[in-house]
């Protein structure tokens, strides 16, 4: 049953294995190690640092969901949490799934705010949790829509009628400051609903959509500690990785199971100008061991290592992959660890396949490693029959790690799904005769940037927007650390505008600047007076991409 509670005395197993729920983990983890550093927060900007211990997780998550729980919200709902990664998100997080209720992701990339609004219409949810000062925008097109919030943040909002609380979260410098006052408020008992079962939604994950509006990506507790107890790291781990929390890849179960410190930077200061430096000093201050960077700053963390620690690698392990893995991302990534790990992981999916120790010597481009236990795999054709192995084709996966679906979605969950229960990743590649999984790309239109995927057809609409702008075409280009970046291909409407025109519309409508990797606002434009067609008169996106990266090639030269 749901109990208000002090920190329990009661004694507790050192083996987490029966455990189904990550708050039951945490409740553990708060009684084995309670002072051990759960999450260390770098500040880019004043080098501080912000420490939440696991007790700390337990003591402040637990009190705000009393304050979530006495506004009614509990098992069923839905509350999209908006704050980037910094020690407020994580209590937040954590305080949604102590009070039962479970965690949406929210994201505000567009200047009408219409992708974080199409998340609360989808979602169906109770509440927002949302940071005035971090994404003014969003706050203003929130209030718009609704009637001034209450002192407890209740709102009536006729848009999304399922929206009852508007609640925001800042940081101060007094002691109106959200994590001060909750560390002040310890006569507030802990309140952590134990009817939570595996079964219950934990999290919602955020993927990219074919409309550029996020899908919502269901996983229960139960999954999440299968997915936990399945990839274990020693709890001596310190790990940097600032990868977002509402991204599988950067979610903290694993954190909460395997009781390891993770060192991350503090996302509401901002992105530090050099940002490899920063990440660079960072690791070696905090004794970090095991890393995962983004990966087009490997060629500036390189540059690090050779000038600034005499050739000796960063990490010890890394992680490399989200993206197709070449010879040359290996290369470089060598020369900042010592052991490499790659992989295959999906949103949907989480991890599919991996491998362990990897040497540049013997590595084959693509290969992401061998299958998890459980997982199935398989290749098909453009009609959907299974291909022998060695040979290409899309990536077909049945796992038990999987997702519920899409939340609220039941049309978009059906069509990813075959008859028989494999889920259709939209990736190209084969498995070798020794069951290795290669993966070379997205099939069809999709481009993939870094880690993010990105869908050309919504963004080219809003492009069209423009006044300046005729006709466009977003296509993927050749870059040699993401994989591809952004480019606008623009036929103008008239000899009086430029293309300048253009890029000012996108930086006006698309608030994310292209250093964020999740940005889709094109890095690249170029100008076409028309686009080749095929012999059916559609334009021919294949010439125009190679056409595009030929110019931007010439440019480099």
């Amino acid at each position: 049953m749901a109990t208000a509670q002090r920190t329990s005395s009661a004694s507790t197993p050192n083996d987490l294995d029966d455990v189904t729920t990550l708050t039951e983990v945490l409740r553990r983890r708060a009684q084995l190690t309670p002072d051990k550093a759960a999450f260390t927060f770098r500040s880019p900007r004043d080098k501080g640092r912000h420490v939440l211990t696991f007790s700390d997780l337990y003591q402040l998550g637990g009190r705000w969901a009393g304050t979530l729980h006495g506004r009614g919200i509990g098992r069923g709902h839905y509350v999209v949490n908006t704050l980037p990664n910094c020690p407020e998100r994580v209590v937040v997080d954590v305080a949604i799934m102590m009070c039962g209720a479970a965690t949406v992701n929210g994201m505000c990339q567009l200047k009408d705010a219409s992708d974080l609004k199409t998340t609360l219409r989808q979602s169906g949810a109770r509440a927002v949790v949302i940071d005035p000062d971090v994404m003014p925008v969003a706050y203003t097109a929130l209030l718009a829509d609704s009637t001034p919030p209450g002192e407890d943040g209740a709102v009536t909002c006729d848009s999304w009628p399922s929206l009852k609380f508007i609640l925001p979260v800042q940081r101060r410098t007094d002691e109106t400051d959200f994590l001060t006052t909750l560390r002040k408020d310890s006569s507030v008992d802990i309140y952590h609903d134990e009817q939570v079962s595996g079964e219950d939604v934990c999290i919602v994950f955020t993927t990219s959509g074919t409309t550029g509006f996020s899908k919502l990506v269901v996983f229960t507790h139960g999954t999440l500690m299968s997915l936990c107890k399945l990839v274990k790291r020693p709890p001596s781990t310190v790990q940097y990785k600032s990868s977002p929390f509402g991204w599988s890849g950067g979610y903290f179960g694993q954190i909460l199971m395997g009781g390891f410190t993770r060192v991350l930077l503090d996302a509401r200061d901002g992105t530090p100008e050099d940002l490899a430096s920063t990440i660079f000093r960072i690791v070696k201050e905090e004794g970090v061991t095991s890393g995962v960077v983004p990966l087009h700053l490997l060629p500036d963390l390189v540059k690090l290592v050779e000038e600034e620690n005499g050739g000796q690698p960063l990490f010890q392990t890394m992680g490399v992959g989200t993206q197709p893995i070449t010879q040359h991302m290996v290369q470089s990534a060598s020369k900042v660890a010592r052991v490499l790990v790659t992989g295959y992981a999906l949103t949907e999916m989480t991890m599919v396949s991996a491998a362990f120790g990897l040497r540049p010597e013997v590595f084959e481009e693509y290969c992401t490693g061998s299958v998890y236990p459980g997982v199935e795999v398989k290749i098909v054709n453009d009609e959907g029959r299974e291909v022998g192995r060695e040979s290409r084709g899309e990536v077909l996966i049945r796992s038990p790690y999987s997702f519920r679906g899409y939340l609220n979605d039941p049309d978009a969950t059906r069509a990813v799904f075959t008859d028989d229960g494999f889920f259709r990743t939209g990736d190209e590649g084969w498995l070798d005769s020794e069951g290795q999984l290669y993966v070379e790309g997205r099939c069809g239109d999709a481009i993939m940037r870094g880690s993010y995927i990105f869908y050309p057809a919504w963004l080219e609409a809003r492009i069209r927007h423009c006044p300046a702008v005729r006709d466009v075409m977003v296509v993927g280009v050749p870059d040699v650390t993401l994989g591809s970046e952004l480019c606008a291909c623009v036929i103008l409407e008239s000899p009086e505008v430029s293309i300048d025109d253009v890029k000012k519309f996108v930086e006006d409508d698309i608030t994310a600047d292209t250093d964020d990797v999740q940005s889709p606002r094109p890095r690249h434009y170029v100008l076409f007076e028309s686009f080749p067609v095929t012999s059916t008169d559609k334009a021919n996106r294949s010439e125009v991409t190679r056409m595009a990266s030929e110019r931007l090639q010439r440019l480099d030269q």
